[in-house]
């Protein structure tokens, strides 16, 4: 069996690891370690998050650096200011018995501060593409000093669009210069990178590279896309202790979603782009604190979040970028825990979750959403449980045995744990007594309409004014008008969704019903109007296929 001690690593550091606690290394950790510290290697490291990978390259770092140089001797990148302050609080731990200054810039943070902390000198930066290209040109920082690159979640940074940054940031260091290279997954852009700006690198792979977490059970819901909000305080309520995050697609829907929940009296808080750094850390601190356990998310706020005991991923839509869903999941099963992956999944997006599996190399198993009286018995299956494993304290039961004894006098003890159970479970019951079941079952045929009964009426397309920049999807555009319209499940079809505006198909009896269900309603300070579209052709996006990429420059 491994241990720190077997990696070559000096006693400062071991003293300050073992103080951590940290007690065996992981896999990726026992490979790293002990090869960067004795070679002067590039490296590419394919491994999932929550593998450990801030202390299989911070500690190789902080044994190679020199006290004392008053210039920048590492580079640590990462994708977002979460991961960057996350990184730099493990190596200020790392460090504790270390002479090391160590500087995170990212954005969102006062830039000011930041260059006063450069120019009293740096050891190692660990810094976000945007802010850092920013200082550079300002001048405040150069990089021609610098002996170690690492690029953390390397993938994830090309995904987000900083493919010009990194090219831009590497072409200004030395070109002796190590660069160790980590990530998840290894698309095209990382093989580019690898020969464009590594020499030989040596590779390791461990168990998970590059695939999604073993420990992580992956399932999904099949349901009806307007009952996503129902089917989500479902699963809520069916894992009593659960701890979890929720992926939305849009800073609207994620702000929307946790406003649900907390109406619904739910412990949610939302994370997303419109929030300020100091928002965004203090939401991040209730939910490390666990003040609240459900945090509603977008992809790239929740990017680089490092909280081991999450219990639960769950995907209200599935992601746009089908990879994002191994780095979504990844925030859960962390340290070699375990944890579950859930997605809600429409009939329309089955063939996006078929791509998925082929993408993930692993079958995700059908769940059913579990009924109310499934959920009300697994409450009260875990109340059972911490009744029968709860530690007696006698002393405080000798305190107040009077009181104890007055009650088994006047109760039977049977009665007296219906009435515990009642207590406990009169609100749920009341709730689930006769809730309806959120289950639909696949078509055979594949399809979600009846085509030929379709293509039988008076069919045109119209135009309705909402789209993409209104959080509003093509399922999220369908489910609206069909609930407007109070429509069936053949009356409309062939919706289209771009940034401002969506199309559809539907008879000129269907289109009167829907804009007299519409009739008075705005949206962002806009009425809401029909027309039909003058248009002949269809638009160049297919239903599935019309969830913009993010481009750079967006925010979340």
């Amino acid at each position: 069996m491994n241990t720190f001690e077997s990696l070559g690593l000096s006693n400062v550091l071991l003293k300050a690891i073992t103080e951590m606690g940290y007690k065996q290394p992981t896999p990726v950790q026992s490979e790293a370690i002990p090869l960067l510290i004795r070679e002067n290697t590039d490296i590419i490291s394919l491994a999932q998050t929550g593998t450990g990978k801030t202390a299989a390259f911070g500690l190789p770092i902080l044994e190679k650096i020199e006290s004392g140089k008053n210039s920048p001797q590492a580079l640590i990148l990462s994708p977002t200011r979460e991961l960057c302050i996350q990184i730099a609080g493990e190596l200020e731990k790392f460090s504790k018995y270390i002479d090391v200054r160590i500087v995170p810039v990212y954005g969102g943070a006062n830039m000011t501060t930041q260059i006063r902390q450069l120019r009293q000198g740096a050891d190692i930066i660990v810094a976000t593409p945007g802010r850092l290209i920013d200082l550079i040109e300002r001048s405040i920082i150069q990089l021609d000093t610098i002996k170690i690159v690492v690029l953390d979640e390397a993938d994830e940074m090309l995904s987000m669009g900083f493919k010009e940054d990194i090219d831009t940031i590497l072409s200004q260091t030395h070109p002796d210069r190590l660069t160790w290279l980590f990530s998840a997954t290894m698309p095209e852009d990382i093989r580019r990178i690898s020969k464009t700006y590594m020499k030989d690198p040596k590779q390791i792979s461990v168990a998970g590279g590059g695939q999604v977490n073993e420990n992580i059970e992956h399932i999904y819901h099949l349901i009806d896309g307007r009952d996503r909000i129902k089917v989500l305080t479902r699963v809520l309520d069916f894992y009593p202790d659960i701890y979890a995050i929720v992926f939305c697609q849009t800073k609207i829907e994620t702000q929307q979603v946790a406003d649900k929940l907390i109406d619904h009296g739910y412990p949610a808080g939302s994370l997303h782009g419109d929030m300020s750094q100091a928002q965004r850390e203090q939401m991040m601190n209730a939910f490390r604190k666990k003040a609240i356990t459900i945090l509603v998310a977008t992809d790239v706020a929740a990017r680089g979040i490092d909280v081991e005991d999450v219990t639960h991923v769950i995907h209200f839509h599935l992601p746009d970028d089908l990879e994002s869903f191994t780095h979504r999941s990844g925030r859960t099963a962390r340290a070699g825990k375990k944890g579950t992956s859930i997605a809600l999944v429409s009939k329309n997006e089955m063939h996006r979750l078929r791509t998925l599996e082929k993408i993930i190399k692993r079958k995700i198993q059908y769940a059913k959403v579990p009924s109310g009286m499934e959920v009300c018995t697994h409450q009260m299956q875990y109340l059972i449980n911490r009744i029968t494993t709860e530690e007696v304290n006698p002393l405080a039961v000798e305190e107040f045995k009077p009181l104890l004894d007055d009650l088994l006098e006047k109760y039977h003890p049977r009665e007296l744990v219906e009435k515990i159970f009642s207590m406990e479970f009169n609100r749920l019951l009341e709730m689930y007594r006769n809730a309806p079941d959120l289950n639909i079952s696949p078509d055979r045929s594949g399809k979600s309409y009846d085509e030929a009964s379709y293509h039988s009426r008076d069919i045109k397309r119209w135009y309705i004014n909402i789209g993409i920049k209104d959080g509003m999807y093509w399922q999220d555009v369908k489910d609206f008008l069909k609930e407007k319209g109070n429509l069936g499940k053949n009356d409309i079809n062939g919706v289209e969704t771009l940034s401002s505006f969506s199309t559809f198909k539907c008879s000129e009896e269907v289109c009167r019903r829907i804009q007299k269900g519409i009739q008075g309603l705005t949206l962002s300070g806009r009425k809401i109007f029909i027309k039909e579209d003058s248009k002949k052709e269809t638009y160049h996006r297919s239903p599935e296929r019309n969830q913009t990429r993010k481009q750079k420059g967006q925010t979340f």
